[in-house]
């Protein structure tokens, strides 16, 4: 008995059985059968070889072909909802059908994923590491596929998978991939000198998403060898990127320079010494305090990104009495202009218009930004990231006043269009343009559009729960909201604008702490701004 099952693996991967696996998760993936998938996974990770990694990246590769098809039905639902006169429940069910067509595929492919990661042969883990560094070399075929094998790979403890892992973080085309590596070596806990070289290397990368993503490992990793390049890396970023090198600065050092270069560089030479030796003691004035150097805030969130797009609810309930106050102890800044702003009204929206008018008062001009409203649908002040200066600040005031509070809650599409403006890797889909707001009449100077401009942050303002859209349920948009921002990065920053009486506050805040929590951004709720980042 014990003979025959040591034998059981090696009648699994008889070609016979291979094939016939091969042809049930291909017909599993076209069909989008979870169930046939799981099993057909089952039998191809129990041959654990080159030929079960090549049947499952096949397998991945019908499912790319379904999303390609399903995305292209979406794109035209979404195209007939916008054209839509007014809320149509018909429209709304159909989009919401053909995004659970979507969302069924993806969670096929992290199954792909997930299993390729339980590969411990040498042939199995060899085979993943040649079709990573052959599609690398030449940045060819589909970059999700490399990103996945990448994340594959941190779930194999075997030599090769980190030295493959470090070629793709240094050497892919395609910057969404190079961060997938990264989080890998993260996943590991990789902290190797040569993997400290290669994280210290994408610092002067040309992709914020992996310096960003840098910057994150090695403070994962407890790198304190790396403070000197980090404190180098300040005077090359700002805005967001800034603030988070000098949150791993604050970690490894216990001091706080509020991303000041020049400070930490003077800092740096006097107290290096100490540093190295472990002995050195920040001084109290030295010690790190949140607030400190944060003038510019929405609803008490420090504005840190210098690449923002707002996202506010406009719905019915909007119309409802504000209970919101701005704490005497939240950063306002000291003779900036947009203090003297002041609310039109005590209704919810009234106070969303008067905290958005005061952050883009108080913003520098060049800061690249968005704004988009939402209801049953939702209205982007542009199709591109704009150009704050005086003209584009007058723009984005007409914009914000003359939308009313209507209609349903659609929290994911507008979210999902956020989102769509952070870069991602060459030939990913495209949403549709958002359809013009008739009440604007002018828009936005083509001088003040940025061409090249990104996303890095999102605030997204709710006072309850969805109940419309392509996922009308919140666990459906944390899930999907997840996926995207695998690679993307984007800090998502939420705010529940709650009252009392409010049906939906503890859902609804449920869903937004989720959100923030999971990128890596901050959840303010309740009567009085001022909220701390999730740990």
């Amino acid at each position: 008995m014990l003979k025959a099952l040591a034998l059981l693996p090696l009648f699994l991967a008889a070609p016979q059985d291979l094939e016939k696996a091969r042809a049930d998760l291909k017909k599993a993936a076209v069909d989008s059968n979870p169930a046939g998938v799981e099993d057909a996974i089952k039998r191809l990770t129990s041959a654990d070889g080159k030929r079960a990694v090549d049947i499952l990246l096949e397998g991945y590769g019908e499912c790319a072909k379904e999303l390609k098809t399903h995305w292209e039905e979406k794109l035209r639902v979404i195209q007939e909802n916008q054209a839509a006169p007014k809320y149509d429940r018909a429209l709304d069910q159909k989009g919401q059908a053909v995004e659970a067509k979507i969302r069924k595929v993806e969670s096929l492919k992290r199954l792909i994923v997930q299993a390729l990661g339980t590969f411990k042969s040498d042939a199995a883990v060899q085979e993943l590491v040649v079709e990573l560094k052959q599609r690398t070399l030449g940045g060819t075929g589909d970059w999700t596929r490399r990103a996945g094998v990448s994340e594959a790979l941190g779930q194999i403890d075997h030599p090769e998978a980190v030295k493959a892992l470090l070629d793709t973080a240094l050497r892919d085309a395609e910057p969404q991939v190079r961060v997938a590596a990264m989080d890998a070596l993260r996943a590991k806990q990789a902290g190797t000198p040569e993997v400290i070289a290669v994280l210290v290397q994408s610092l002067s990368s040309d992709s914020w998403q992996v310096k960003s993503t840098a910057v994150a490992t090695l403070q994962a990793l407890g790198a304190k060898e790396t403070i000197e390049p980090l404190i180098e890396a300040l005077a090359k970023n700002d805005g967001r990127l800034r603030h988070e090198i000098n949150q791993a600065l604050i970690a490894f050092t216990g001091v706080d320079k509020h991303g000041d270069y020049a400070a930490w560089k003077a800092w740096w030479d006097a107290s290096k010494e100490q540093v190295r030796a472990g002995t050195y003691k920040p001084r109290k004035e030295e010690q790190a305090n949140n607030q400190a150097g944060a003038a510019t805030t929405f609803y008490g969130i420090p504005i840190q990104s210098r690449h923002v797009v707002f996202i506010l609810d406009r719905s019915g309930s909007m119309a409802r009495p504000s209970e919101w106050n701005l704490s005497a102890d939240v950063a306002t800044g000291v003779n900036v202009p947009g203090l003297d702003l002041k609310p039109q009204g005590n209704r919810k929206i009234d106070i969303a218009r008067w905290q958005l008018k005061r952050a883009l008062a108080m913003l520098p001009d060049g800061t690249e930004f968005n704004l988009i409203f939402y209801n049953h649908q939702f209205t982007a002040m542009s199709e591109q990231m704009v150009k704050l200066n005086a003209g584009s600040r007058k723009q984005a005031y007409e914009f914000i006043d003359s939308l009313d509070p209507t209609g349903r809650t659609n929290i994911y599409d507008p979210l999902e269009k956020g989102l769509s403006m952070a870069p991602t890797g060459a030939g990913a889909d495209k949403l549709p343009k958002a359809p013009p707001n008739p009440a604007v009449r002018k828009t936005v100077a083509g001088n003040d559009k940025s061409e090249k401009g990104h996303a890095d942050t999102v605030f997204l303002l709710s006072d309850g729960l969805p109940n419309t859209g392509q996922i009308p349920d919140p666990e459906g948009i944390i899930a999907k909201v997840r996926e995207i921002n695998r690679t993307r990065k984007v800090t998502i920053n939420t705010i529940g604008v709650f009252a009392a009486g409010d049906t939906e506050a503890e859902g609804g805040g449920r869903l937004l702490k989720q959100l923030a929590d999971d990128a890596g951004g901050v959840y303010s709720s309740g009567k009085t701004a001022g909220a701390k980042k999730a740990p």
